[in-house]
């Protein structure tokens, strides 16, 4: 300790900008791809290297996510064995976490259709090519689960340029009074 602050103070002196490193988060781009792997498998069984090069990222990224998560009882580790043991408080916890706009790129646009249905057909509509390369989300996904649901906003994660979508929607870019959210995922894991 002495050392380093021996360290960053001669780098403070110098003028030299002191790099401060932050450690990864498990709600962090990368370290989410870990969240949403237990939560896809919430039965499975994992090791560090096996869940590391399932989400694709660093085994340290994914020892801290996974330690993180063990001291606050989310997951269990048992001789090498990872397990997810309270999925809803992991959701929670994501969810206290989780700000849409800030996380995700996300454009405003006008959309003429009507109600949810005329929307579902545009997209159904849409060329071949770009039909894996959407979903719906928000108040639209929830829609399909929970049809009598009623909203203003469509919202849909889309991969690629959101003003080719909007050419492809047929949509107006608009400045406020969106009722059309395209969004590029903070991470296309």
């Amino acid at each position: 300790p002495t050392a380093a602050r021996t360290v960053a103070g001669l780098l403070r002196e110098a003028g030299e900008p002191q790099k401060i490193r932050k450690l990864p988060f498990p709600f962090s781009p990368k370290g989410a791809r870990i969240l949403r792997i237990l939560l896809e498998n919430p039965k499975e069984s994992w090791t560090i290297v096996r869940l590391s090069s399932e989400a694709q990222v660093a085994l340290r990224l994914a020892s801290l996510a996974v330690n993180w998560l063990a001291d606050k009882l989310i997951v269990t580790k048992e001789r090498g064995a990872i397990k997810l043991a309270k999925p809803k408080d992991l959701l929670d916890l994501w969810a206290e976490r989780y700000k849409f706009r800030e996380m995700n790129k996300a454009v405003g646009y006008y959309s003429p259709d009507r109600n949810f249905e005329e929307f579902k057909e545009r997209l159904r509509n849409l060329p071949e090519d770009r039909k894996v390369r959407y979903a719906l989300t928000v108040y639209g996904g929830a829609t399909l689960v929970a049809p009598y649901l009623r909203w203003n906003v469509n919202y849909v994660y889309i991969q690629g340029d959101a003003r080719d979508w909007a050419a492809a929607l047929e949509l107006k870019p608009v400045a406020s009074g969106a009722n059309l959210i395209l969004a590029a995922p903070f991470d296309d894991f």
